[in-house]
């Protein structure tokens, strides 16, 4: 999804290698937007470019190329927040930096509602999910950057409740999952850029454990998975860059070059129609 000042959506077949190749366009250019997805639609909302931070929530019909379309809004403007989702809600989380949690039921149109909030006031983490339950991980706030993972139950709203620790304090994190497994990876504590990638097994609570690195040190990635794979895509490291990486989620391991983003871009989001969290995967 478009990063800093670009409007352009890319696609990618994540089973195979290669480039990623034209999309369509958002409704407006903006960075910092959580975004995540069901079996059929994209979903993002927030962000900011230089004229004004925005409440925007945008959709696509990820089987068809073309351009997204206006969803409705967020209970506020916000930008680097993070969003997860399971089959038929999606929740943004942070952002601002803000503890609040938003939610809509994807399959519809309208705006987002209460949900309930993030343990900490937040912006810059990094999200993903299983079917049942959704993880929101490091960012800062925005002075204090935090390693603390919290989680959600998608079925019940409500307050999140903490998980566990990163292996070590960052923001400009993302996360993929398998639906069982959730891998972070990237990131920043400033000044130092991050290549290595933690995970955990959503379904229990306790630290990350080392996963592996990817090939570059990089922060605010755009990220997809499928039960197999997890992509990370473009970034900052200062200089924005085009380059994904893959990793297969069930064995530990480096990340892999799978190809290139049609513009290097920072401040991305990224939604797959197979992802870990969608129920009956």
């Amino acid at each position: 999804g478009s990063g800093w000042l670009i409007t352009e959506l890319d696609s990618i077949n994540i089973s195979t290698l290669g480039n990623a190749v034209y999309f369509g366009e958002t409704t407006l250019f903006a960075q910092g937007k959580g975004g995540s997805s069901s079996q059929t639609r994209g979903i993002w909302g927030g962000g900011y470019n230089p004229a004004a931070i925005t409440n925007i929530i945008d959709y696509v019909t990820i089987a068809s190329a073309g351009d997204a379309v206006d969803f409705g809004d967020l209970t506020s403007g916000r930008s680097n927040n993070s969003a997860c989702a399971n089959s038929t809600r999606c929740v943004w989380g942070g952002g601002g930096p803000s503890n609040i949690l938003d939610y809509v039921e994807i399959s519809t149109l309208g705006d987002a509602k209460d949900f309930g909030d993030l343990t900490d006031d937040r912006q810059l983490l990094g999200a993903t999910s299983s079917p049942t339950r959704g993880l929101f991980a490091g960012g800062q706030d925005p002075s204090v950057s935090f390693s603390k993972i919290d989680y959600i139950q998608f079925a019940s709203k409500g307050n999140s409740f903490k998980f566990g620790d990163l292996t070590s304090t960052r923001n400009s994190t993302n996360g993929v999952s398998s639906g069982i497994r959730a891998v972070f990876g990237l990131g920043t504590l400033s000044p130092v850029f991050m290549n290595d990638m933690d995970y955990v097994v959503i379904a229990s609570t306790g630290n990350a454990v080392d996963f592996g690195t990817l090939s570059a040190k990089v922060s605010w990635p755009g990220t997809a998975s499928t039960k197999i794979r997890g992509v990370f895509a473009g970034g900052l490291t200062p200089t924005y860059v085009n380059n994904i990486d893959y990793i297969t989620i069930a064995s530990a391991g480096n990340g892999i070059d799978f190809g290139d983003l049609t513009n290097p871009g920072h401040g991305q989001w990224g939604a797959s129609d197979s992802h870990g969290g969608l129920g009956g995967y």
